[in-house]
């Protein structure tokens, strides 16, 4: 078998067109984004000066992994709810997780103090809305037969990394999981 998708491979893609379609509405503002994209960031962040990367898990979190909902019977995770056990023939229901990298380098920019933190969490705030509003993810099935459920936000960040006089960078993250099923 060759050519097929995994669930996880769409749910990126699409974060990237959503995430793309709703920083392209933000020009000539210093929020302007300078790349989406999946994978690893890689290109000079001091020309990019914003970015956002879209990964399956967490690079920075080995244990935001994908994980088997819940069933009755077994402890809970504050990530997980309980659903009922599968028929005779049944499938399986995942949390697919994924998280949004994102940075802002405002070295060459000079950015005051007040101003690079409003801009690095106006940012998160928008990865934040373009996952809370997406309406391609929901409507994502792969090759297997695996369909996308719900999408949601379970952790959200943004911390400084650089400081005085003018020099500030700011980087965060948002994790997220998908809630998808495939039939056996």
């Amino acid at each position: 078998m060759s050519g097929g998708e995994h669930i996880s491979d769409l749910i990126v893609d699409a974060l990237v067109l959503d995430l793309t379609d709703l920083f392209a509405t933000v020009v000539d503002a210093p929020e302007q984004m300078g790349i989406v994209k999946g994978g690893n960031f890689q290109s000079n962040p001091l020309k990019k000066r914003l970015y956002c990367v879209v990964h399956v898990g967490d690079p920075a979190d080995n244990l935001w992994k994908d994980s088997l909902v819940a069933r009755p019977g077994r402890n809970l995770d504050k990530s997980m709810f309980a659903v009922e056990d599968f028929e005779i023939g049944g499938g399986t229901t995942w949390w697919r997780r994924f998280s949004v990298e994102f940075g802002f380098f405002g070295i060459k920019t000079k950015e005051k103090q007040d101003e690079a933190p409003r801009i690095a969490n106006i940012t998160r705030g928008r990865v934040e809305m373009a996952i809370a509003r997406s309406t391609r993810l929901p409507s994502l099935t792969d090759t297997l037969g695996e369909k996308c459920l719900l999408v949601m936000v379970i952790t959200s960040e943004a911390r400084e990394g650089g400081g005085p006089p003018d020099d500030y960078i700011w980087r965060g993250n948002v994790q997220l999981q998908a809630l998808t099923n495939r039939d056996f």
